[in-house]
């Protein structure tokens, strides 16, 4: 039997395509919290500890942003200069140099993008982990890396890293998803550590029955006040209206049925 969920919290992976990595990365993923804190959540982790959980992504998910320009545009920028101010006694020697020069730039800024990428995923990855090794594990609850499909982390970081397939001459398609980061329940785990802490073991649908139990038994009452108020004046029952046997029947049809005869013998 799988874990049950508890809640997932959704990834913004809005990113800038302009900006200069290690120091203006521009505005970069970012873990959304609700204005309102889920209450399915609260019992198993409080606003503030998922707060500061969800800072430090955001720490790591700023640092290691590398937009794509103009850090891509560079080798073209140094081509430009060297063919402006190159003349014809040492155009031979510039395009020497720019053809070594060039290459590297590019992959120069090639690696930038990939280390960048790299770092941001394992640092995301140590985090979460070990805030389950200490603080999650031990009461039965962890965070996981996914996505609508549940645990993914490929799913996840599909979404912070979409996938353009080009179809065709002049199109391509984007391949995406909804990073999210999700929050479980081990049911043994955790109703071993309420048992030692003295705290009401729940599942996370059962508690969630329980939360909206009031709402539903204050709005049966206003219904009730509502549809029936003598009932709720007297404290009885109201008696429904009693209607004679031949209500709604015209005078030439209020007759009564024929007299009911027992039949006791019956010969086939």
């Amino acid at each position: 039997m799988a874990d049950p969920l508890i809640a997932s919290f959704l990834v913004d992976k809005n990113s800038s395509s302009c900006g200069f990595p290690f120091c203006f990365p521009g505005e970069q993923p970012k873990v959304v919290i609700p204005p309102f804190y889920p209450d399915q959540a609260r019992p198993y982790i409080s606003e503030s500890e998922a707060q500061s959980l969800f800072q430090r992504l955001d720490e790591i998910f700023h640092k290691t942003g590398s937009p794509f320009f103009p850090l891509m545009l560079i080798p073209f920028i140094v081509l430009t200069i060297i063919i402006a101010v190159s003349i014809s006694w040492v155009s031979y020697i510039m395009g020497f140099v720019s053809g070594i020069i060039i290459p590297i730039l590019f992959i120069g800024c090639v690696a930038i993008i990939m280390i960048l990428r790299s770092k941001r995923k394992r640092e995301i990855t140590e985090v979460i982990e070990q805030w389950n090794r200490t603080e999650g594990v031990p009461k039965g609850i962890y965070f996981a890396l996914g996505s609508d499909n549940g645990i993914s982390p490929d799913d996840f970081w599909l979404g912070v890293f979409p996938r353009r397939i080009r179809v065709g001459r002049n199109s391509h398609i984007v391949v995406t998803t909804n990073p999210l980061i999700h929050l479980y329940m081990n049911p043994s785990t955790r109703q071993e550590w309420c048992r030692q802490n003295g705290v009401e073991f729940l599942y996370p649908q059962q508690q969630q029955r329980n939360q909206h139990q009031p709402q539903l038994q204050a709005y049966y009452q206003q219904q009730q006040q509502q549809y029936f108020p003598q009932q709720q004046q007297y404290g009885v029952p109201v008696q429904p209206p009693i209607y004679s046997q031949n209500y709604g029947q015209g005078p030439s049809e209020q007759q009564q049925p024929p007299p009911y005869q027992e039949v006791t013998d019956v010969k086939y």
